[in-house]
């Protein structure tokens, strides 16, 4: 895989540059959507250390979202409606429209009304806290992200105060962790101020961190080694199900630039799932020699790590499944066909059923005489690949074993530009399985890295994170 991918620790670039000085973001800017960075001195006077949305302010000045008047972030302040669409005509990558008005707003207002984000009404208004979460609502539905939880906010105080219009969209931003109230009051009717404005946004992005733990664990594999793992689970999760994420070559568990890191909170928190994610021997934080990486042992790590999934006491055992992006995926594959009763349902990303394209003739010859050859990246140290991970990539079927041993469901997502493998073998990987549910799911113009280094908003990212966090939750019931 290609290093850096999300800042990139998610580099979700909201690229927003807005008439108004205090909204405005430089436009190359971009934003993550992992953990926020909040260690950096802020420059506003007007927003202390201990106020309730310094973490939002953090995240959203650091990223680009807001930059302040001077000194002053202005977090009393209000935004107008057109100010907001402008932040998701930005986010949409500013498509071309025909017929805009020729003010600052002219083509974004025009967009989000085509687009139905929108009725374009009133632009210069202050949005309310309904109209903002309606309109980021429609967003999302338009981008096909997938939409997460909704939950009745009924128990608010004011729950009557919600317009009809806005009903879906407020079950939707509760359910989803993006609104949390004030003293029990949702407050739909109130303007929003720019510290709302940028506390929604900050938990939109991040997959809301109110609604997740995570933590450090390490996993024993089968023949003792020591796997290192990041555990991540929704707050307050009963009988939740668990997903094993597979990282590529060359790689470690958060994956190039963070995309599993950013993926598996947004899985906790809008999909109730509960993740773990592991270094594979001689990556990441694994002390173990990457000459002792083989098909076997992967599938042994990816065992012993649905286990300690599913021996939590707030994780399902018989809902577990398996992702794996690239090389990961060939991992994912092979843990499913040969361990069916542990693994239910089955994503992968960009997956490589056969990996003889990274074996030469001539490194093949060097693993038979010194026992392996040397695998060079750009963006790590080369790595000692063993004889028998050469073995294994020349003897193993990978879809036969898929094919032969497991039942379940398969979603294999793929970028039409990935020219690392083949998008081809995502419909190959479907054919193997004889599950109805099964599916591809193709995402136009994006890489094997997903856009990450291309894209200023990560869409493509996104769009794959939501499609395995609908599918794993459709599918692990």
């Amino acid at each position: 895989m290609k290093k850096k991918f999300l800042a990139l620790l998610l580099t979700l670039c909201m690229v927003l540059s807005l008439a108004a000085t205090a909204f405005a973001a430089d436009t190359d800017t971009a934003v993550t959507t992992a953990a926020p960075a909040t260690t950096a001195a802020l420059p506003f006077s007007d927003v202390v250390k201990d106020s309730w949305y310094y973490d939002a302010v953090s995240y959203t000045y650091q990223n680009g979202l807001f930059k302040g008047t001077g000194t002053a972030f202005l977090p009393n302040d209000t935004m107008t409606r057109a100010m907001f669409v402008t932040v998701l005509y930005r986010q949409a990558g500013s498509p071309a429209v025909k017929d805009a008005d020729t003010a600052w707003y002219g083509a974004a207002a025009k967009w989000a009304k085509d687009s139905s984000v929108s009725d374009g009404s009133n632009l210069d208004s202050v949005i309310t806290r309904e109209q903002f979460v309606t309109q980021l609502y429609r967003y999302t539905q338009l981008q096909k992200l997938g939409m997460g939880r909704s939950e009745s906010y009924s128990a608010f105080k004011d729950a009557a105060k919600v317009d009809s219009w806005a009903d879906a969209a407020m079950q939707w931003a509760v359910g989803s962790g993006i609104v949390a109230g004030t003293d029990s009051n949702l407050n739909p009717l109130a303007k929003i101020t720019r510290a709302e404005a940028a506390t929604i946004l900050y938990r939109y992005l991040t997959g809301n961190a109110t609604k997740y733990t995570e933590t450090i664990v390490t996993v024993t594999s089968a023949d003792g080694t020591a796997v290192p793992a990041t555990l991540c689970v929704p707050a307050a999760a009963t009988n939740a199900p668990g997903v094993v994420m597979l990282h590529g070559t060359g790689s470690a568990r958060d994956e190039a630039g963070n995309g599993y890191k950013t993926a598996a909170p947004i899985l906790a928190a809008q999909y109730g799932i509960a993740t773990i994610r592991i270094d594979f021997r001689g990556n990441g934080d694994s002390k173990a020699d990457y000459m002792s990486y083989t098909f076997k042992t992967a599938v042994e790590d990816a065992v012993a790590a649905a286990k300690y999934l599913g021996d939590l006491t707030n994780v399902d055992e018989n809902k577990i499944g398996v992702m794996g992006w690239s090389q990961g995926g060939t991992d994912a594959l092979l843990a499913a066909g040969e361990h069916p009763e542990i693994f239910k349902c089955v994503v992968t990303w960009a997956g490589a059923p056969d990996l003889s394209d990274m074996l030469s003739d001539a490194d093949y010859a060097a693993a038979k005489k010194d026992g392996y050859f040397v695998m060079k990246f750009d963006w790590r140290t080369d790595l000692k690949v063993s004889l028998q991970w050469c073995n294994d990539v020349k003897n193993t079927d990978v879809l036969k074993v898929f094919k032969d041993g497991y039942t379940g469901p398969v979603l294999a997502i793929a970028g039409k530009k990935d020219t690392t493998v083949d998008p081809e073998w995502s419909n190959k990987i479907v054919a193997a399985s004889s599950n109805k549910a099964s599916a591809t799911h193709f995402i136009d113009d994006m890489d094997h890295t997903f856009n990450v280094f291309s894209e200023t908003d990560l869409h493509s990212l996104m769009n794959a994170i939501q499609a395995t966090g609908t599918y794993f939750q459709t599918n692990l019931k």
